[in-house]
């Protein structure tokens, strides 16, 4: 079973992502995405694996889960047959967003928590901190990052976590490979709309082209192309939200040179087009 990449969207000027889920069963495939987060079981049990990892969860349990680290939660319903709806809150922030911490001395010990994770925590839930984290779905801008800075400084300083154990002891390939593919995505979040060659992307996993092309598309089912349009249509929804630009300009923007081709792609991968996209977001 190889992990998908998950695209989290934070969504304009903001480097945190809080939302609640109910879902009939829980039943999250396994995945990795670069933020860090943490995920609160408000509802339903079943099993958690996390890199090399299994553990079991249940209702009113908290855990942290490093950024790039390959998860997936399902519930009882595979083994018992009986789907009971779950609840989670789930609150996901950008790496970028403690790194830019990471000089201070005041976040040191936070910064260690979050390095040494390993293949992240279990926390000891307090009656509070699920109490702290819902709140957050009300906050924006600082005050959210303040709570949640708030929240991991009480998680550190009163040493409410327990390890779930290393990612493995053995030869670490999986892992590898995800670094690799943090370090691909990473650099096109960054530049997908310049002029990015297949040849520049193997160079900079420092691999030669064929052997660079078998490795993506092993692990991401997508070529080159449709790995860098991936990104570049992530960019116009970005441009979309926080830009007055007009579709065409933000099609050339993403690094698109053809505007029928960019309105096929976007309607593809977001299932609307660019301008009922940008409409949707008025209304919400």
């Amino acid at each position: 079973m190889k992990p998908v990449l998950e695209q989290i969207e934070t969504g304009s000027g903001s480097s945190i992502k809080v939302q609640s889920y109910t879902r009939p069963m829980i039943n999250v495939p396994l995945h990795f995405h670069p933020e860090h987060e943490l995920v609160y079981i408000q509802k339903g049990s079943g099993r958690l694996l996390i890199g090399d990892v299994e553990e079991g969860f249940g209702e009113g349990e908290l855990f942290f889960i490093p950024g790039s680290v390959p998860h997936l939660f399902t519930d009882e319903h595979h083994r018992t047959g009986k789907a009971i709806a779950g609840k989670v809150l789930v609150v996901q922030f950008k790496e970028m967003l403690t790194e830019q911490l990471n000089g201070l001395p005041e976040f040191a010990a936070v910064n260690e928590f979050i390095s040494n994770a390993g293949a992240g925590y279990r926390i000891n839930v307090t009656s509070a901190l699920p109490i702290r984290m819902r709140k957050m779905e009300r906050l924006d801008g600082l005050s959210k990052l303040n709570a949640l800075l708030d929240i991991l400084n009480t998680i550190v300083s009163e040493h409410q976590f327990e390890s779930l154990g290393t990612l493995s002891k053995r030869p670490m390939t999986n892992h590898i490979v995800f670094l690799k593919l943090r370090k691909l995505n990473n650099f096109l979040a960054a530049y997908a709309q310049s002029d990015f060659s297949v040849g520049k992307a193997a160079a900079l996993l420092e691999m030669n082209k064929a052997s660079f092309c078998r490795f993506l598309k092993r692990e991401t089912g997508k070529t080159f192309s449709e790995h860098l349009c991936f990104h570049r249509i992530n960019l116009a929804c970005r441009l979309l939200r926080e830009t007055g630009k007009t579709v065409t300009d933000i099609c050339y923007a993403a690094g698109f040179n053809n505007p029928s081709y960019f309105f096929r792609r976007f309607k593809s991968q977001k299932g609307v087009s660019p301008a009922e996209y940008r409409q949707s977001l008025a209304v919400i």
